[in-house]
């Protein structure tokens, strides 16, 4: 079996490569063509930078784990609770005190707000980040 996978491995892995090298070569390019600085410069001014992200990675954890935490719970309430849940005959409603297993509390009116907030700053940053640098 595993001799089958070993040659799929390249496969999948070239297209991945490819696109964080344009990934890349498409930040060299918008480096120059902000600053007018030559190739060098720019890949040079973004490897320091790269470095100095990486020395701040606890400041990039809060909003992961609370990004997780989001993501866990719509996990946990769609693909467990309704998905995998209708295969086993949990689906809408059942019994009392059967198909405990598939049944996620509601959020508290609060939490709904965070949930909200949350989910609007993660898609909202992207936002107002390409109005900022739109030119």
């Amino acid at each position: 079996m595993l001799a089958f996978l070993l040659p799929l491995i390249p496969a999948f892995i070239g297209p991945i490569l490819n696109y964080f090298t344009a990934v890349k070569n498409s930040q060299v390019q918008l480096f120059q063509a902000k600053t007018g600085a030559a190739e060098e410069v720019a890949v040079a001014a973004l490897q320091a930078q790269a470095q100095v992200q990486s020395k701040w990675w606890f400041a990039a954890l809060p909003p992961a784990l609370i990004g997780a935490t989001i993501a866990g719970y719509v996990a946990k309430s769609i693909l467990w609770d309704k998905v995998i849940g209708s295969f086993v005959g949990c689906s809408g409603h059942t019994a009392p005190g059967t198909c405990m297993v598939f049944n996620t509390d509601p959020l508290a009116p609060e939490l709904n707000w965070v949930f909200m907030a949350v989910i609007a700053s993660y898609f909202g940053t992207a936002v107002v980040d390409k109005f900022l640098t739109a030119k």
